[in-house]
């Protein structure tokens, strides 16, 4: 008898707390915002007149220029249980979980050493950049402009 009487009471005095949010920095660039831009027909010129000033330039070693449109859309989900009852016993008797689901997505145009686009591919950075350039974006990216 003990027990459900133990229960009941941290139920009654207790305080739940969820809340989920959706960040998002920068506007996503979308298919038929680009299709216009074809491989080995298209150039550098086209490339800023179609989709502006990338976030990220990076050279390459084989001469190549990678251009780098980034965004990024974050959830965050998170519960809080704090229990005024236990509280009185236990300072600052919580509970607290915390998820946040989010990563960097982008579009990335490469020209080749006569600035002819050479590719265009749209997804998740760590799909399109190689490590190192990986490294270079994300530390840029995170500095000033997220």
């Amino acid at each position: 008898m003990r027990l459900p009487a133990l229960i009941l009471t941290l139920l009654l005095t207790s305080c739940i707390n969820v809340n989920y949010s959706v960040d998002s920095a920068q506007t996503p660039i979308l298919e038929q915002d680009y299709d216009e831009l074809e491989p080995a027909t298209s150039d550098l010129s086209d490339v800023l007149e179609t989709l502006g000033a990338p976030h990220v330039v990076l050279d390459s070693l084989n001469g190549r220029v990678v251009l780098a449109y980034i965004w990024t859309e974050t959830d965050d989900l998170g519960l809080q249980l704090s229990f005024d009852f236990v509280s009185r016993f236990v300072r600052g008797a919580r509970v607290r979980f915390d998820s946040t689901d989010g990563e960097f997505e982008g579009v990335v145009v490469i020209c080749d050493s006569d600035l002819q686009v050479e590719s265009i591919r749209r997804g998740p950075l760590v799909d399109l950049l190689s490590a190192s350039q990986q490294d270079s974006v994300t530390s840029i990216v995170r500095a000033f402009i997220f």
